[in-house]
């Protein structure tokens, strides 16, 4: 998603993509390599160190010590209406944790029988008769009014309890007090709601964000920089980049910060297994869109933006949604990408 900090209550979608629903967002946290809200309102915090990128754009909890591998969230305050919308991909590997929990407040969790026990509003419905997915791959889970959506169908409801309850914390993947927390467990685009959200709402969020999860983009990334704003790398591999005497401007023609190597250089790492590599670079009219079988490690000179090295050859039809996915002003959304074959 793409934010208009300027106003906490306006999230543009994807470039010209549909947005999820707007109304009584408290926040959002892409789990993009950090906890950050996105709303600017409750920040979380990482317990443990539990993030790896994922090429399908997760965060990787690699946890076999429960309690500490999770993400903290802070006290929401009071909500009589809380609604939570998470993505997340179980391993079969299985094992007692939770998707989400707050003790005696909210959450789904399984305690290694596989069967799924949920929180709502401090209401506990134990062993509901239904198993969390472990098939290592991503569902969209939501769980409002004392109904639990996977994939917008909803697989249990019961009658909640209709008075404010006072959320002290939330924690993504732990309880944050015991050893509960799935091994191999991803998770991403978390978003809090303070009122119920309908099946309908629960469908739509699904539709706008299903595409972040089956992206072949992202498939086969030797590294990935974005430079908007660092040289870190977004791949699997973590191979960040060097800046020397470099800005990051903010390019009206692409709508986000590029890099400015006009004064110095960035430097990133040798790839190893490396095939394509794809970029943006502005030589002066404008930008152009750059495909090179030969390793590009050193860029000067010049504005650049959206830098990818691939260990895999992207088809065709790859190529060109790629650089439409990226150009300025794109007019496609990831969901539009074309399948992998």
């Amino acid at each position: 998603m793409i934010f208009d900090n300027t106003n906490d209550s306006t999230i543009l979608g994807i470039f010209a993509c549909d947005t999820i629903p707007l109304n009584g967002i408290l926040a959002y946290y892409l789990l993009q390599g950090t906890a950050q809200d996105e709303m600017e309102n409750f920040n979380g915090t990482e317990m443990g160190n539990i993030y790896v990128y994922d090429s399908e754009q997760g965060v990787v909890a690699h946890s076999t010590v429960g309690n500490s591998n999770h993400i903290s969230i802070p006290a929401l305050g009071s909500i009589t209406n809380i609604s939570i919308s998470i993505w997340v991909k179980l391993s079969t590997s299985k094992g007692a944790g939770s998707l989400f929990y707050l003790t005696s407040g909210i959450g789904i969790y399984d305690t290694g029988a596989n069967n799924t026990s949920i929180l709502y509003n401090g209401v506990l419905k134990p062993n509901i008769g239904f198993t969390l997915p472990f098939d290592n791959l991503w569902h969209h889970y939501v769980l409002t009014n004392g109904v639990l959506y996977i994939d917008t169908q909803p697989v249990y409801t019961f009658t909640p309890i209709a008075n404010p309850f006072t959320y002290s914390g939330l924690n993504i993947f732990g309880d944050g007090v015991s050893s509960f927390s799935f091994d191999d467990t991803s998770a991403s685009n978390v978003v809090i709601y303070n009122r119920v959200i309908s099946q309908t709402e629960v469908t739509q969020i699904y539709n706008v964000e299903k595409g972040v999860h089956n992206n072949p983009i992202d498939k086969g990334l030797g590294s990935y920089h974005p430079v908007n704003g660092d040289v870190l790398d977004n791949s699997t591999f973590q191979l960040d980049g060097i800046g020397t005497n470099v800005s990051y401007p903010l390019d009206a023609t692409f709508g986000k910060q590029v890099i400015d190597t006009s004064l110095g250089s960035l430097d990133i790492p040798i790839v190893v297994g490396f095939l394509e590599q794809y970029y943006w670079e502005n030589v002066g009219p404008g930008w152009v869109f750059v495909k090179t079988l030969v390793e590009k490690n050193t860029f000067t000179g010049s504005l650049y933006s959206d830098i990818r090295k691939y260990t895999r050859a992207l088809s065709v039809d790859e190529e060109q949604f790629l650089q439409d996915y990226t150009k300025p002003n794109p007019t496609v959304c990831k969901e539009d990408s074309p399948q992998i074959n």
